[in-house]
């Protein structure tokens, strides 16, 4: 959910607010999706009446750093590459923009509920992107995490 994708959501939310009279809209996806996901609901929480979030980064600016040292596989530096082309370069170089998109740093505008899941042993995206947001979002009872243990990244989308 690059800052000119998160633009594009709003408008197209924009148009069918005025069309349809829908006010607030459920966003459930996984992996880069459900990164995505958490990303527009720090961004516009007003749009979000529940987000569902399966084995998600949580903080695009860790999970670079992850790319980075895991570059070698061909799959995590394609998502590199594409992390760093939709936000015009890599956290270094943006960090305002980046904390503005980490669900970890916004995680005070998920007031919406929330849902996310993970696999302990994904390879794709580490478990601890989804740990670290369940810590810093603490015991609320609008959140909800579910760790399966020893599943990959496709876990949470096979239970």
């Amino acid at each position: 959910m690059s800052p000119d994708a998160a633009a594009d959501v709003h408008a197209l939310l924009k148009e069918v607010r005025a069309h349809y009279g829908h006010h607030r809209f459920i966003f459930a996806s996984a992996s880069m999706g459900g990164t995505s996901n958490l990303i527009y609901a720090v961004l516009h929480p007003e749009d979000v009446a529940a987000v569902v979030a399966l084995c998600p980064a949580s903080d695009l600016t860790s999970y670079h750093a992850w790319t980075v040292e895991h570059r070698a596989v061909p799959i995590i530096d394609e998502i590199r590459r594409t992390i760093e082309t939709d936000y015009n370069g890599p956290p270094d170089q943006h960090p305002d923009i980046y904390r503005k998109h980490s669900a970890q740093a916004q995680n005070a505008k998920l007031t919406m509920p929330v849902f996310v899941s993970h696999g302990s042993a994904d390879t794709t995206i580490p478990v601890d992107q989804s740990r670290a947001l369940a810590k810093a979002v603490g015991p609320r009872p609008n959140f909800h995490y579910v760790e399966i243990e020893n599943g990959g990244h496709d876990a949470p989308t096979s239970k």
